[in-house]
């Protein structure tokens, strides 16, 4: 609580000193001030000075010492005071108007500090100047000189309100009368004309505006879009609870040690993909194979021949190749004049191979593209995804010159494709069907198949064929020596040409015109025991074995097959076995042997056994017998796990790359 005590020091009345120039000379009116000085004292509550500094002051002026409105008020002010002394120049900054003054006659001074009441109300008193405007106020004109003793002239200069225009009092553009000549707007909208937005700026407004329609505004949003918390989810998924079903998309497979349920995703068969049928059977049917083709082996190169050298593997319809490699081995006196290119079905060509010439480079390529080898030019990963069903083409040129000879040759070349198929399924397990089964194909088996009935099907263990191939008369060699009916080979090389089991077409075809019989076998077979009278030393009796073995894993596996053979290399019959169409091994005499045989991984393989006949035995002077034998023992069929034999010859196509 601030207490107050106030001393005056001046106050003007400003209509009395307005009144006082009209009489007086221009000096004296300048000098009369239009505020006046309002000095005080804050005390405290206990009487003290108020403590120093700022304070808010709010002045009003009363025409009585209570009640009423204030006539004038003035802040509120910011005063600094000083040991409780304030001062202020009451007008300074709201004007003090003479006849406000006038009108109030004595008048009361009333000051609000702060947020205190406001303080007792003082009276105002005259000061020097005010004493001086009361000369004026009190003067009594009984003498004075009034309007019709001026002359009129000395007014002349001065209009009179009555004649000013209403627009000279008002200042307002509508009180002008007689409107100037029309200013030329056109160049201007009204008002009326505008846009909305011309006149607000809101975007709303604007007409026209681009096309949002494929946001959603914030407020079409769900909520888990702005929270991303799973509680804002609608639609939530059931889950599993104990005593209820398992949750949404979920089916019980079992019921735990714990009493709960055993819940697994019920798999949505649509959005399986084509290759996903080996993951939801437990690593039991497979369409995917690899399918590995080989080409003609050791073929010549000769010297200096820049039309080159070909060959070609006519790739069968198996399905979409997933992943696609050719492998090249070639020899040559010098590399660095071969070049390798590969021609695929389409006709498109790849750069396998180019030597830089600049000679003295003997040795090999051996390359595998596209991986981990690169091809100069061309690129063999187009054909992922595609159909690799054709003729592929493989040429070998050498351009450079050394003797015209013979100067290297295509040891091997391979295509090997890993496809997706739509034509075959693998089943790795035992098929049980309960019911009848309705095949508009074929249907190979690798196991055993059992069926709720009265058959017991069983794949064939290999394919038999067995034959002569000369007569001492007029047939000669047998069936016009037509190598398409013996296997791709001649009865005459058969039996006088030192054949063997690697020249043996690759031509499934020429396979199954020669090898008709199906034979079957457990870990041991008695494959051909025949003991025959020999009218003619160009004649033998040949006998051959054929087996389809799959190697299921990925790696090669080795076969080791323990056999009887026969064979008589002085007239030019061997006994062979070959595996893919390469020789492994032969002999010209009649024993028993051990052979280790390596099946390619990942793949089906063929693997055939040949022998022809003893030497002759003479009795009785003109009387000769021979014997061919094939047999194998010692649990050779018995195959190591990863490899099992299948009956496919039927169906398969390609050459020996399958």
């Amino acid at each position: 609580m601030i207490r107050i005590s106030l001393r005056w020091r001046a106050l003007v009345a400003t209509g009395v000193a307005m009144f006082t120039t009209l009489l007086a000379p221009a000096p004296a009116a300048a000098v009369v001030p239009a505020t006046t000085l309002v000095e005080g004292v804050l005390t405290s509550v206990g009487g003290g000075p108020a403590a120093d500094g700022s304070y808010s002051i709010l002045f009003s002026l009363y025409k009585d010492e209570t009640g009423g409105s204030p006539a004038f008020t003035e802040g509120p002010v910011t005063i600094g005071v000083k040991n409780g002394v304030f001062s202020y120049a009451l007008g300074s900054k709201t004007k003090l108007e003479p006849g406000l003054l006038g009108a109030l006659g004595g008048g009361w001074l009333a000051l609000k500090v702060e947020q205190d009441a406001e303080l007792a109300r003082r009276p105002l008193h005259a000061v020097a100047y005010a004493v001086r405007a009361s000369v004026a106020e009190a003067l009594e004109c009984s003498g004075c000189i009034g309007d019709k003793q001026i002359d009129a002239n000395l007014l002349a200069k001065y209009a009179k309100l009555d004649q000013l225009a209403l627009v000279a009092m008002s200042g307002d553009y509508k009180d002008l009368k007689g409107s100037p000549p029309a200013p030329d707007l056109s160049a201007y909208p009204k008002k009326t004309d505008l846009k909305p937005v011309a006149t607000t700026g809101e975007y709303k407004d604007l007409t026209g505006g681009p096309d949002l329609s494929a946001y959603k505004k914030f407020a079409d949003l769900p909520a888990v879009a702005q929270t991303g918390k799973f509680p804002d989810l609608t639609a939530i998924p059931k889950f599993a609870e104990l005593g209820q079903a398992c949750g949404t998309a979920l089916v019980m497979q079992g019921i735990k040690a714990d009493g709960s349920y055993d819940c697994v995703a019920n798999m949505d068969l649509a959005a399986l993909p084509a290759d996903g049928i080996d993951e939801i059977s437990n690593k039991l049917i497979f369409n995917q194979f690899v399918d590995s083709f080989d080409g003609k082996t050791n073929v010549p190169i000769k010297d200096n021949f820049p039309t080159g050298v070909t060959d070609e593997i006519d790739f069968p319809d198996i399905g979409v190749s997933q992943k696609l490699s050719v492998a090249i081995d070639v020899a040559n006196s010098d590399v660095s004049t071969v070049a390798v290119t590969l021609v695929d079905p389409k006709g498109g060509k790849f750069e396998l191979w180019k030597g830089d010439g600049s000679g003295g480079q003997g040795g090999k390529i051996i390359k595998v593209y596209p991986d981990p080898d690169k091809t100069v030019s061309g690129d063999l990963t187009k054909w992922f995804g595609q159909n690799p069903q054709g003729k592929w083409k493989l040429i070998v040129f050498d351009a450079g010159f050394k003797d015209n000879g013979i100067d290297g040759q295509l040891n091997k070349w391979t295509i090997s494709i890993q496809t997706l198929s739509n034509k075959k399924i693998r089943i790795a397990g035992d098929l049980y069907v309960d019911n009848n089964t309705t095949m508009s194909g074929n249907l190979v088996v690798n196991g055993t198949l059992t069926v709720n009935g009265d058959y017991l099907l069983r794949p064939a263990t290999f394919r038999l064929a067995q034959f002569h191939t000369y007569q001492h008369a007029a047939t000669s060699w047998f069936m016009g020596n037509n190598s398409a009916m013996y296997g791709g080979i001649s009865p005459s090389v058969w039996t006088d040409g030192n054949a063997h089991a690697g020249a043996i077409s690759a031509d499934k075809e020429v396979q199954r015109t020669l090898f008709t019989e199906k034979r079957w076998a457990g870990k041991n077979a008695l494959v051909c025991s025949e003991l025959y009278n020999m009218h003619s030393s160009t004649n033998g009796f040949v006998c051959a074995a054929l087996f389809r073995v799959r190697n299921l894993t990925a790696g090669n596996l080795t076969w080791t097959a323990h056999f009887y053979y026969t064979a008589f290399d002085g007239w030019s019959e061997q006994a062979s076995v070959a595996v893919n169409g390469s020789n492994i091994w032969t002999a010209g005499n009649t024993s028993n042997t051990s052979v280790g045989l390596v099946i390619p991984a990942n793949r089906v393989s063929t693997v055939i056994f040949t022998t022809t006949s003893t030497a002759p035995y003479t009795y009785l002077s003109n009387h000769h017998e021979r014997a061919t034998l094939l047999g194998f023992h010692n649990n050779s069929l018995a195959l190591p796990a990863g490899l099992q034999f299948i009956d496919d010859l039927d169906i398969a196509t390609g050459g020996y790359e399958k």
